[in-house]
């Protein structure tokens, strides 16, 4: 409320439910608003702009990286080894 000095507590209840059906952790709902605060240039955001933030990363199997691979290329130095529930997994550096 200190950002948006024009958002009233209905705002906020509404925003509250839609982020707990949207299942959003604490740190979806930290990235969220403060990407609003960052880029957003009105006195009042909308609840679309901090619901629709969703910062997603690719997860790749071993496969889906090696079929990137050639000679001369190995796409294993462009990608960190994750677990994920117990599987090995890969993400972008």
């Amino acid at each position: 409320m200190a950002a948006f000095p024009d958002v009233k507590s209905d705002f906020l209840i509404v925003l509250v439910e839609r982020m707990i059906d949207k299942k959003f952790t604490k740190e979806r709902v930290k990235e969220a608003i403060n990407h609003v605060i960052d880029t957003n240039p009105y006195q009042r955001p909308s609840i679309a702009n901090i619901i629709s933030f969703d910062r997603k990363i690719k997860v790749y199997t071993y496969s889906e990286i090696s079929s990137k691979c050639y000679p001369g290329y190995s796409a294993f130095d462009h990608f960190e080894k994750i677990e994920i529930e117990g599987r090995k997994r890969y993400i972008e550096k």
